[in-house]
């Protein structure tokens, strides 16, 4: 291997570990937001985080708009409520299949 071959695999290695640690960061910035969140079942369950308020954030006040409606009802809210919908139509769809057997 070349020394040119050799600068070339370490700027790669160098440029790889900068490219995780910044998905790190994003990704605690992420786990920040989400604590933010506790009233809800997206939240962490085992009350080990710190409570952030992200109300003054910008980029929070612009995905809020898109997420969340004029009752307050985030995205989440949305999911649970979807997901209960299927496992109650689940549920009926084998009582359903027992009762024709």
């Amino acid at each position: 291997m070349s020394d040119g071959q050799k600068q070339e695999q370490v700027q790669e290695q160098k440029q790889e570990q900068k490219q995780m640690q910044e998905r790190e960061r994003g990704e605690g910035e992420r786990v920040q937001e989400q604590e933010g969140l506790q009233d809800n079942d997206c939240s962490f369950s085992d009350g080990s985080y710190e409570t952030i308020d992200m109300t003054d954030n910008p980029m929070y006040q612009i995905m809020s708009a898109f997420l969340e409606n004029d009752k307050g009802e985030n995205l989440c809210d949305h999911i649970n409520q979807l997901t209960k919908a299927v496992q109650d139509n689940t549920k009926m769809l084998e009582q359903f299949i027992k009762s024709t057997t």
